[in-house]
């Protein structure tokens, strides 16, 4: 699939490919992904976290956009190793399959689990953050498509994933998430239908997506493996 990716970006105004190096920054992406999606402790979640961040940095040329791009996900990084931090400061251990005994011994749950959605919804660009994924209308296509489908939503999905036990330890949590994704997908629906910019409407419909993709995924958590990615081609 990454060799196909790389295949259809190249014939994509392959003038761009040679002279930033997308090629290059796809396999770092998917490195990235591996690492994130594999992840067994803290210091691997932040890690793939991070990477994300600092990969999608660099694929940014607009500076504006850039600014945005680093203010949101710096946002989410802190946001995502403060609650960690307290969660390791109960528990002890940095092992992501001990997450579950914090919902019975922790303390600051509300806290610590309105930290893992802000982070969660920042990188996804999101309801209040959305303006992260809008604005990339100003790229081009090749660095959108690669942002879109490579880069901070996906990695949203993947901390949203490994982290859900944390965001069940309070109640106000997950409702909050959905009354988010339905803005969100209402945002999208509303753009794609009034701008007729093809790349503005593009990235209204990846708002829809990613949110009814997170809707998705809220329900059947394991969906992330077995039926999200296979609808990604036809997005």
């Amino acid at each position: 699939l990454t060799a196909l990716a790389l295949f259809y970006l190249n014939m994509v105004y392959p003038h761009e490919n040679s002279r930033i190096g997308v090629n290059v920054l796809v396999l770092l992406f998917v490195a990235a992904f591996i690492l994130l999606a594999g992840s067994r402790d803290f210091i691997q979640l932040l890690v793939g976290s991070c990477s994300y961040t600092v990969l999608g940095f660099y694929l940014i040329n607009q500076p504006a956009d850039r600014q945005k791009f680093v203010f949101y996900n710096f946002l989410a990084e802190m946001a995502l190793f403060t609650a960690l931090a307290v969660v390791y400061s109960k528990l002890g251990t940095i092992s992501l399959d001990q997450l579950g005994a914090y919902q019975a011994e922790g303390y600051h749950k509300d806290l610590v689990a309105l930290l893992i959605l802000v982070a969660v919804v920042a990188k996804s660009g999101l309801f209040l953050f959305q303006n992260q994924l809008l604005d990339w209308q100003e790229l081009t296509f090749n660095r959108v498509m690669t942002l879109s489908f490579l880069t901070t939503p996906l990695a949203g999905m993947l901390l949203f994933a490994k982290l859900q036990p944390l965001l069940l330890i309070s109640p106000f949590a997950i409702p909050l998430f959905k009354v988010i994704l339905v803005m969100s997908l209402l945002w999208g629906f509303a753009g794609a239908l009034v701008i007729d910019n093809i790349k503005a409407k593009a990235l209204y419909l990846n708002l829809m997506f990613y949110s009814f993709a997170f809707a998705w995924l809220e329900q059947v958590p394991e969906a992330l493996e077995n039926g999200i990615f296979y609808v990604m081609g036809a997005v």
